[in-house]
């Protein structure tokens, strides 16, 4: 058997050409693929959970699912309580320059600005979590349905809750830490970066 883009013989199992590097395995329907090993795959067509725009991001991102959301929030109310608020205070003032809080650190998931994608820093972190998210706190205390603001990712496009479009951010499941600002995920990889 021999390399149909090359011509270089091939083994009997080989994946690749050791001549170009192209895909030597025969495809589903018949024939043999021409494309070379590097070549980069269409991004996947958009989704609920991976919009048009996420296109860019590593593929292990994913929006957030609601039912991610609320139990990240019902984590992050138990972490409170458990740390007496002010281990929690700590914990979150160093990971929000991460575009995470304590809960989200814990469920692999990343605050990210809608607009740049890239995470969340301190300060629009804390302009999140402490103003917006106290200001719709006290707002939907004083009107008597106001707890519908809660439900407000249920129905947007983005899993937005009303905190998150006042800043400008979206929560995605980062299970692989691609997203870390540590970590440089826009071509440079870790083993280049040491």
């Amino acid at each position: 058997m021999s390399c149909s883009v090359c011509g270089t013989a091939l083994v009997a199992d080989a994946r690749f050409c050791t001549g170009c590097g192209a895909d030597a395995r025969p495809e589903r329907y018949g024939g043999w693929s021409t494309a070379p090993a590097t070549a980069v795959q269409a991004p996947a067509e958009p989704t609920p959970r991976r919009p048009a725009y996420m296109r860019d991001l590593p593929d292990s991102v994913r929006l957030t699912s609601a039912w991610g959301r609320l139990g990240g929030n019902l984590l992050e109310g138990l972490l409170m309580v458990v740390t007496l608020f002010v281990g929690w205070v700590v914990w979150s003032i160093i990971v929000w320059g991460r575009g995470q809080t304590p809960a989200k650190q814990l469920l692999d998931k990343r605050v990210l600005q809608r607009d740049s994608l890239t995470p969340a820093g301190r300060g629009r972190m804390c302009a999140r979590e402490v103003l917006c998210k106290g200001l719709i706190g006290f707002l939907s205390n004083l009107i008597l349905i106001g707890f519908v603001v809660y439900f407000w990712l249920l129905w947007d496009s983005d899993r937005q809750e009303l905190w998150d479009k006042m800043v400008g951010t979206i929560v995605v499941d980062d299970p692989e830490n691609a997203l870390d600002p540590r970590r440089s995920w826009r071509g440079v990889g870790l083993a280049s970066a040491t």
